[in-house]
């Protein structure tokens, strides 16, 4: 039936039509793609998230200890939960916008200046909380003294990480040197 040896050559182009599809289909399957970096909001929101674990659990501490007991540790907790990642993120989102760093080095020379910063915005939130939850000035001026240091040292903790472990000495977005 195949004339002039038409049958051999007719089974290839067949072969080849089927089998170039699946190919580049199993080849697209598995080239895998890098996904994209975080935008600066997601960015701020999860150094926000990492920064507040630590930080609720010294606003519960410092309330069970000298605000009246687990009870008031508690209080004074879930009021961090609601308060502080508002300040922490517009305090975040400030610094980026104002004076973003050029690489990691940039970033973790602001360390101590951002800390700095983000305790004074933050004793405000701390002495009125404090003194809503726990009817008592005093305890409330402890907590900012107990805050300064606490949440500063977790503020700088945090934000030193982030810097290391998220800049990988290549210009931030927006930043001094970025494209």
């Amino acid at each position: 039936m195949w004339i002039d040896g038409r049958r051999p050559i007719a089974t290839a182009l067949l072969v080849g039509m089927l089998w170039t599809p699946g190919t580049q289909a199993l080849a697209q399957a598995q080239t895998v793609a890098e996904p994209a970096p975080p935008s600066e909001v997601e960015r701020i929101a999860r150094r926000t998230a990492t920064y507040q674990v630590v930080s609720s659990f010294n606003d519960f501490v410092y309330g069970a200890l000298f605000a009246g007991g687990i009870a008031a540790g508690g209080v004074l907790a879930v009021a961090s939960l609601v308060t502080e990642p508002i300040l922490h993120f517009l305090h975040e989102t400030a610094w980026g916008r104002v004076s973003p760093p050029a690489d990691r080095g940039e970033a973790l020379q602001r360390v101590p200046i951002k800390s700095a910063t983000y305790t004074l915005a933050n004793s405000g939130r701390v002495f009125a909380s404090a003194w809503l939850i726990s009817g008592n000035p005093v305890v409330a001026a402890g907590m900012v003294a107990f805050n300064a240091v606490a949440d500063a040292t977790v503020y700088a903790v945090n934000d030193a990480a982030w810097a290391h472990f998220t800049a990988a000495d290549a210009p931030v977005p927006g930043g001094a040197g970025a494209p």
